[in-house]
């Protein structure tokens, strides 16, 4: 039987949240972080279908994979600055994730892997900062209407958009 919180809090002792910790936590609204945590691990809120926002602790600076895959409620997600990657799944399945800014992550160089398969991402500006885009990152993302490639990519994979059936503008900028 899971534990279930609407909303978690953690005090500033805390410096890494461990894979799975909160996997399949299904009433979880909300989980606050300290500045402290410095690493969350892998799966750590997978299928938290209840969490709505997060916001990543600002020492944060590699997002693992599959932290919220399958967090249906996920609207609104805050990188810290500096984030560096987007891990393999990280918002796989959050089909109402409409709301991540990544224009003003300077520091983002990789988008791993179905990174945001299945989200509800509409018009999408990645930062220069991007050198490496993986599978499928924007695959079956329905809302999806544009996407704003920087000069920094010199391959873009076969499948990235695919099925993403309202995607009308890519623009790939040439160096």
């Amino acid at each position: 039987n899971n534990y279930v919180a609407p909303s978690v809090t953690f005090g500033n002792s805390i410096k890494s949240i461990d894979s799975y910790a909160f996997a399949e936590c299904h009433l979880i609204e909300q989980a606050v972080l300290p500045e402290t945590v410095t690493r969350i691990g892998d799966r750590a809120f997978l299928n938290c279908d209840s969490l709505r926002t997060f916001t990543f602790p600002q020492n944060s600076k590699e997002v693992e994979g599959w932290v919220f895959e399958g967090c249906d409620a996920l609207t609104k997600v805050t990188l810290a600055k500096g984030t560096t990657s987007i891990g393999e799944s990280t918002f796989n399945g959050c089909r109402r994730l409409s709301d991540i800014n990544l224009t003003d992550q300077t520091s983002l160089t990789t988008l791993n892997n179905y990174a945001f398969y299945g989200t509800a991402l509409k018009n999408v500006t990645l930062p220069n900062s991007i050198t490496e885009i993986g599978w499928a990152v924007f695959q079956d993302c329905n809302e999806l209407e544009s996407i704003n490639v920087p000069t920094g990519i010199d391959y873009v994979p076969y499948d990235y958009c695919e099925d993403s059936e309202k995607l009308r503008s890519v623009q790939m900028h040439t160096s």
